[in-house]
């Protein structure tokens, strides 16, 4: 599975500062400009929620699964 996360443009490349969404090397974007943070995590999450809704769907509820969906839905709200 691959590793979304958020990074915010340096000022010096954006002034506004805003957030783009890269693959997990940092160097390859997944999207361009994402205009609220929110959304950004969101995108960020998606791969980790698909995947953990496939794994509940696929397997059923166990602790592994739970845990699964906890983090992914941590990381949609902009945890790590």
């Amino acid at each position: 599975m691959s590793t979304w996360s958020v990074w915010r443009l340096a000022p010096e490349s954006d002034e506004q500062e805003r957030v783009i969404v890269t693959a997990e090397d940092g160097e390859r974007e997944v999207c361009g400009i994402v205009y609220r943070e929110e959304d950004a995590n969101l995108i960020a999450a998606a791969p980790e929620l698909l995947e953990a809704a496939r794994k509940v769907i696929r397997d059923g509820y166990d602790n592994d699964a739970i845990d699964a969906l906890w983090d992914a839905i941590a990381k949609a709200e902009g945890g790590n």
